[in-house]
């Protein structure tokens, strides 16, 4: 923000803070801890930012509805933090905040499914350091606490990276497997082409022998020899 740009009076810098809610480029966490607490912690009070509970139920249901609850959030838990309440809240400052964040649930859930989480993640990042008891305890009752993490190493996981490459690598260059040539017995056995199966087995074919002949089963006697 310019010099110019800079509020002179206490009504000037809350116009600034409206025309700012109003800008959603803007978060509100980043408007209420540039303006309002530096603001109060000369002297300031915070109970002046107060946006009044009945004119924020009188908005129009939209974003600007949304952001306005949150600073008026923002705003409470800062006075009870000046009144040194403890953490967790007591129950009736506790369920007051409870109560306003159950009603805005809705409209957030309407407008973005990730606009309630973001919600309680603004009032983490301005009030943690203040009511990190209190911020856990909502976050379980609304159903968005972070279930424990289960941590992998760096390596563990360079690792089974790794591994996965590597089976994939493998099973890209792994070679079908080829189907072991039969060995075709030379003696007794033929093989006609006509004879195959379509199934690919080979039919094998036993081949008679001659009767007579080097080849054949009984060799020629001596009866067989010519008479003189």
């Amino acid at each position: 923000m310019n010099e110019e740009s800079i509020p002179k009076t206490f009504e000037e810098l809350k116009n600034q803070i409206d025309i700012y809610l109003e800008d959603l480029k803007r978060t509100v966490s980043t408007i209420y801890t540039t303006y309002v607490r530096p603001f109060c912690e000369v002297g300031g009070n915070f109970e002046d930012f107060l946006i009044p509970f009945e004119d924020l139920i009188k908005l129009p249901p939209n974003s600007v509805k949304l952001r306005k609850f949150l600073f008026h959030i923002f705003t409470k838990l800062d006075i009870y933090h000046q009144k040194q309440l403890s953490d967790p809240l007591p129950e009736k400052e506790f369920n007051y905040i409870l109560t306003t964040i159950r009603m805005v649930s809705p409209l957030a859930m309407a407008i973005n499914e990730s606009s309630l989480p973001n919600f309680i993640y603004e009032i983490e990042n301005v009030h943690f350091r203040y009511f990190p008891q209190t911020i856990e305890k909502y976050k379980e009752l609304l159903g968005l606490a972070l279930k424990e993490p289960k941590f992998q190493s760096v390596d563990n996981i360079n690792q089974s990276e790794i591994i996965a490459r590597k089976h994939y690598h493998d099973a890209a260059q792994t070679p079908k497997k080829v189907k072991p040539k039969i060995n075709v017995p030379t003696i007794g056995y033929s093989i006609l082409p006509h004879q195959k199966s379509n199934l690919n087995h080979t039919v094998h074919v036993r081949m008679r022998r001659p009767k007579h002949g080097p080849n054949s089963k009984v060799p020629p006697s001596s009866s067989s020899s010519l008479k003189h």
